[in-house]
């Protein structure tokens, strides 16, 4: 029960925070990255907690969105590290990296969705 009233008290802090940034710039909110990032976080364990609490879906669901869940907010955190001195060069170098390998990783999942498609087929 103290963990529900722990998380609760904090995501309702952290959505009153989202939406007074959205207020103060809706239709520039959903085109920065980590607004996004922000929100389906939030919306994804809230979704998890809700799920789990209620028991209205299976453990299989349960575990995907937890497990997109934890993800999401392990980005946050390395998000977060560029608050600190130390961390800050190396969280804007992966960053960069990132964003100059968009157009590599859209052909790179492309491809092995193909032989995934392929793999499947062939175990059928």
């Amino acid at each position: 029960m103290a963990c529900l009233v722990i998380f609760g008290k904090t995501f309702i802090t952290f959505f009153l925070l989202e939406i007074i940034q959205f207020k103060d710039d809706p239709a520039g909110y959903f085109t920065d990255f980590w607004n996004l990032l922000d929100l389906v976080s939030l919306l994804s364990c809230g979704s998890f907690i809700a799920l789990e609490f209620f028991g209205s879906m299976g453990p299989s669901v349960l575990n995907i969105l937890g497990s997109f869940a934890v993800v999401l907010l392990w980005v946050k955190l390395f998000y977060w590290l560029r608050l600190f001195k130390d961390f800050s060069a190396f969280i804007r170098i992966i960053s960069e990296i990132v964003k100059d390998i968009r157009v590599f990783s859209v052909m790179l999942a492309l491809c092995l969705a193909a032989f995934a498609n392929v793999i499947i087929v062939l175990n059928k």
